[in-house]
């Protein structure tokens, strides 16, 4: 018979350390996180390189593999994205580079389109300020490989770095 005790073992392990690692873990990091009580000045989240999956991230993967990396990754992102929102109540929040991770490499169509992914993951929020991120390499470029059309692409979409 294939329900056995092992079986259902094996399934509790892989259940509890999916809850562990998807829920538990990055909540309990996040409330580790705290404001000084003193503070009466600025509060800014900082979120660095979330280099959203795209078709470059894993190239040759067969398409239903990239589309569940996507949507698992993405839901992953929002979860905790809106757990720190939720939870530490940042005034401002500032992208740090990597925003995307073939960005610098699409047309302006399939920006967009990543884009409008990656607002829908990381949405702005009453009390926050509008989102605010520095390019990096996987954006635009660096040094002597920065592709002018996606700098201007990224600049108009988040403003002046």
């Amino acid at each position: 018979m294939f329900i056995t005790k092992r079986n259902i073992l094996f399934f509790l392990i892989i259940l509890g350390t999916t809850y562990y690692a998807e829920w538990l873990y990055p909540q309990t990091a996040i409330n580790q996180c705290k404001w000084p009580s003193d503070n009466d000045g600025t509060t800014v989240a900082l979120i660095a390189d979330p280099q959203l999956v795209d078709d470059n991230t894993y190239p040759g993967r067969n398409r239903i593999a990239s589309y569940f990396t996507r949507v698992i990754t993405d839901r992953f992102m929002a979860r905790n994205y809106r757990m720190l929102r939720h939870t530490l109540k940042p005034e401002y929040v500032i992208f740090l580079g990597d925003l995307f991770d073939g960005g610098r490499e699409w047309t302006d169509a399939v920006w967009k389109k990543e884009y409008d992914r990656m607002v829908k993951i990381f949405p702005r929020k009453e009390p926050l300020n509008p989102l605010m991120a520095i390019p990096g390499n996987h954006d635009v470029g660096s040094g002597e490989t920065i592709v002018p059309g996606a700098f201007r692409r990224f600049k108009k979409h988040f403003g002046e770095a």
